[in-house]
């Protein structure tokens, strides 16, 4: 081979060891620094020349090293467990708070006065009448426990509007923050496969590209393939946010024309679009179960629209479901298909959704109150008997809708005014309803007909009202049997806290999972400071090594020149 052929072999393993070193330097620099991965360089025997054929063999000597690659040292299958199961504890992390908070406003935890007092007062105010019925001071307490009931049921009403108003600005700073994630991977993915082209590696590209989709992960459900030029396609529930080097921008649209409330959807739009519009594709289809059977319950962003639902709701929502038959009998009919989705909306609103399902659930108790006690001093149908208040009036409802024409409750041809199930502010709902003015003094508390026969001591519409207080007559989802006013209030407490509790049950579960993954990611991909150590000695000596031969290989080149040649 001779001397030169050494004085490569030599050499090149003087150019792999400065690598390593540098690699090694490099990992050194970055303890700490957020998604860094480990790098590690690979060589490989250079070619071999031949120097002959024997009968033992082909007789070879190496002609040196070869720096293949540097790589990262990171495992891909970890890295899809890891960014699945972030994507559930983000998921469940974000329905614990909600539910705890929930709990805080409907249980009010922090109140000495709560609503289940309030209830026990209400009925405790309807008890005394039936001791003196004809007293002030007993009428004049109904009244004003009717006011704080009222101030009671609107305040958590307000509070969980207010909420959802929150959790809104929430979903709009995520999808704010899911397409400025997508920008840098789409950035990452434009650098990547410049510098790899090239032969290069872009492994620190790499790093800032899976940090961005280890954040993804956490917001959205995510899956990505690489291409073999380096970049990456993700997609979210089968919807492209980036593909073939194209980013599809989330947009949000409103959920009604109601409220401001937004939905994330694809779109080209700046500005939120209208309920109407029709071209757009939802990122989520939030319908039936979403929970860890599905396999539906991944990212924030998800958790919070399951948090706020699209709507605030009351006692008489309902999902209704379309007649094929009215779009022509076609189910391929857009306007069909935009129907049936929007009834799965409404359904999944009713049915799942956190807030709008204690909503509900609040208001069915709120008016069960109030139509009991209305119904039965003012009846509905105003040709029958009716009872009597102390001065003789007849008709006058303790409880008024706010909203006009509503506020009557009788029209001009004294026929009861219904309540309207797609119109709330026809309904006895929370924060739609308060105290009949006419009865709030002391000359009003002599007009609630609480007398059936006029007869000041009749006490028999009382009773039949505390007869009715407490019997089964309120049905919530998910419940058997009906259940009383007293009974309601705290089976929904009960229910709530069972669906936190489950919620927090998971949650502990992805802690843990997410846990050991990161240990196992750290164990392979962080920088080991005492392992870089070693390798740095190893790299030197084997730096020396090559440098003593060059050395070497130099002293005899000057002796055969200078000494020898003399």
């Amino acid at each position: 081979m001779g001397n030169f052929g050494t004085f490569n072999v030599a050499r090149s393993g003087l150019y792999a060891a400065q690598t390593h070193l540098a690699i090694t330097g490099h990992n050194l620099s970055n303890i700490g620094t957020k998604g860094y991965t480990r790098q590690q360089g690979l060589q490989t025997d250079f070619y071999y020349k031949n120097l002959g054929s024997f009968s033992t063999g082909t007789n070879q000597v190496g002609l040196g090293t070869d720096m293949q690659t540097i790589r990262q040292i990171r495992d891909k299958f970890l890295d899809i467990n890891y960014r699945a199961e972030t994507g559930k504890a983000g998921f469940y992390s974000r329905k614990v708070l909600t539910g705890e908070m929930i709990e805080n406003i409907v249980g009010e935890l922090e109140s000495e006065y709560t609503t289940q007092s309030v209830l026990h007062d209400m009925r405790k105010a309807l008890n005394e009448l039936t001791i003196n019925p004809d007293n002030i001071a007993s009428r004049g307490n109904f009244v004003s426990t009717s006011i704080i009931m009222v101030e009671k049921f609107t305040n958590i009403y307000d509070q969980l509007t207010e909420e959802q108003n929150n959790i809104d600005k929430q979903i709009r700073s995520k999808v704010t923050e899911i397409n400025n994630l997508v920008k840098i991977i789409d950035d990452m993915n434009t650098k990547i496969k410049g510098v790899e082209v090239s032969g290069d590696n872009a492994n620190d590209f790499r790093d800032i590209r899976n940090v961005a989709i280890d954040e993804l992960s956490e917001i959205i459900p995510v899956t990505y393939i690489e291409q073999p030029n380096g970049e990456v396609d993700i997609l979210c529930e089968g919807n492209p946010l980036i593909s073939n080097n194209i980013i599809f921008k989330v947009g949000l649209r409103y959920t009604t024309s109601e409220y401001s409330y937004v939905e994330p959807v694809f779109t080209n739009r700046d500005d939120v679009i209208s309920v109407d519009e029709t071209q757009y594709t939802s990122l989520f289809k939030m319908k039936g179960n979403i929970n860890a059977i599905t396999g539906t319950d991944k990212g924030e962003l998800k958790a919070l629209l399951y948090s706020r639902g699209y709507k605030p709701i009351t006692h008489l929502s309902e999902a209704i479901k379309p007649d094929v038959n009215d779009f022509g009998g076609d189910l391929r009919n857009p306007a069909y298909i935009r129907a049936y989705e929007q009834y799965e909306k409404d359904k999944f609103n009713i049915e799942e959704a956190i807030i709008p399902k204690a909503m509900k659930a609040l208001d069915k108790i709120f008016n069960r109150v109030v139509t009991l006690i209305n119904d039965s001093v003012s009846p509905k149908d105003k040709t029958g008997d009716a009872p009597y208040g102390l001065d003789g009036s007849q008709f006058l409802e303790v409880f008024k809708r706010k909203t006009e024409p509503y506020n009557d409750r009788y029209d001009s041809g004294d026929n009861y005014i219904t309540e309207d199930p797609d119109y709330r502010y026809s309904q006895y709902t929370i924060g739609n309803v308060e105290v009949n003015e006419l009865l709030m003094n002391v000359d009003g508390y002599d007009k609630i007909a609480f007398s059936n026969s006029g007869d000041p001591s009749d006490t028999t519409l009382i009773l039949d009202m505390l007869s009715k207080w407490d019997a089964p007559s309120i049905k919530f989802q998910g419940s058997k049997e009906k259940m009383s006013i007293t009974d309601s209030y705290q089976y929904i407490l009960t229910d709530m806290a069972g669906d936190t509790n489950e919620s927090y049950n998971y949650l502990d579960q992805q802690n843990i999972i997410v846990l050991q993954l990161e240990n196992r990611r750290a164990s392979m991909s962080d920088v080991s400071l005492d392992e870089e150590m070693v390798n740095m000695m190893q790299y030197q000596h084997s730096y020396n090594a090559s440098a003593r031969l060059i050395t070497t290989i130099d002293s005899m080149i000057d002796t055969i020149i200078n000494k020898l040649g003399a």
